[in-house]
């Protein structure tokens, strides 16, 4: 069974966007929700197949959002260790900005790896 562990900037990020875009975190946090159910049923070390759901460089896991009408569109950023059955929770942010998430992203999965 698998665990979720978040990070600091989850911790920020998640309190931001809940202030500011309530209507959007409970659909990524639906989102979220399946992903986990996904993962209690597949094999070991087999990643989830769902809608949203896109593997990014260095085994790190982007959820979007489900589909709405809200014109923010957030994503979460994930990294899932098959060894210690423990998905990190890293990020959330907006569409718009994913190429500074996924930085900040890498630089957390690198501190995780070392």
């Amino acid at each position: 069974m698998y665990s979720f562990q978040p990070t600091k900037g989850w911790h920020k990020s998640s309190t931001l966007f809940l202030e500011s875009n309530p209507v959007e975190m409970g659909l990524i946090w639906a989102n979220l929700m399946i992903y986990s159910a996904l993962l209690s049923v597949c094999p070991a070390g087999v990643r989830p197949q769902m809608e949203g759901l896109v593997e990014e460089d260095m085994g790190i896991i982007t959820i979007r959002q489900l589909q709405s009408s809200v014109a923010n569109i957030l994503l979460a950023y994930l990294y899932q260790d098959h060894s210690k059955q423990l998905v990190t929770l890293v990020a959330i942010g907006k569409e718009d900005d994913k190429n500074s998430d996924m930085e900040y992203t890498k630089k957390c999965v690198t501190a995780y790896l070392s």
